[in-house]
């Protein structure tokens, strides 16, 4: 996986101008993002450590990323889709997860199903 790397200001600065597709992103900055609305972002192919607490993120999708240590917590997860995405140690405490789809995600080398 070939990824770049770039800011949360990228990130918010290319959001607001109307992207919406991430691909091969690199974002490691714990850098809290309370409160900010980044609904309807397709993630593919990016690392992400990235502190989404309180954030909206419904409609978004995380596909064949690295999300080791995101913070959901409190988050809106609405129909959001993680699928193919290593989750070690993220954190989902409080995030609203309703319709979330969760499919062949991995941890310390297991897949992790739904009901995981």
């Amino acid at each position: 996986m070939e990824v770049e790397d770039k800011t949360i200001k990228e990130l918010l600065f290319q959001y607001s101008k109307g992207k919406r597709y991430f691909k091969g992103w690199c974002i490691e900055e714990n850098t809290p993002l309370k409160e900010v609305n980044l609904s309807n972002i397709c993630f593919e192919n990016c690392i992400l450590f990235v502190n989404f607490q309180e954030s909206k993120l419904n409609n978004t999708q995380f596909i064949n990323c690295n999300i080791k240590e995101i913070d959901f917590s409190n988050a809106d997860l609405t129909n959001v889709q993680i699928k193919n995405c290593s989750v070690e140690s993220a954190i989902f405490k409080g995030a609203n997860t309703n319709n979330l789809v969760f499919e062949e995600n991995y941890c310390f080398g297991i897949t992790l199903t739904q009901e995981d």
